[in-house]
């Protein structure tokens, strides 16, 4: 008989924290990716060459250019402050790589 466990849960997020996303755990609401124009790009949400403080990261492989920045978009999920919330910084890290050729 084979008995598998799912993994242990994340730590709780630190006090104060508004919004956590590690990549441990491949929840599909946690990132939206929008591509537009003729540009094309890969994401993988569990990537093991992205990781940064777990095993797993978010990877975004750009493999032909887009024709504005807007084009290609990478979204975390909504979040809404606490009402007596002064203010807020958004911090995060990211591994991107790029394959694609610019045209001469």
């Amino acid at each position: 008989e084979i008995v598998v466990y799912p993994p242990p849960p994340s730590p709780p997020p630190p006090e104060g924290l508004l919004m956590q996303v590690d990549f441990e755990v491949d929840n599909m609401e946690d990132v939206t990716v929008d591509a537009r124009s003729e540009g094309v790009m890969r994401t993988m949400r569990q990537s093991r060459g992205a990781a940064h403080s777990g095993q797993y990261g978010f990877y975004v492989q750009v493999e032909k250019n887009f024709k504005a920045d807007c084009d290609a978009q990478v979204s975390l999920r909504s979040f809404r402050p606490p009402r007596d919330a002064a203010g807020f910084t958004f911090g995060f890290w990211g591994r991107t790589g790029c394959s694609a050729q610019s045209a001469a």
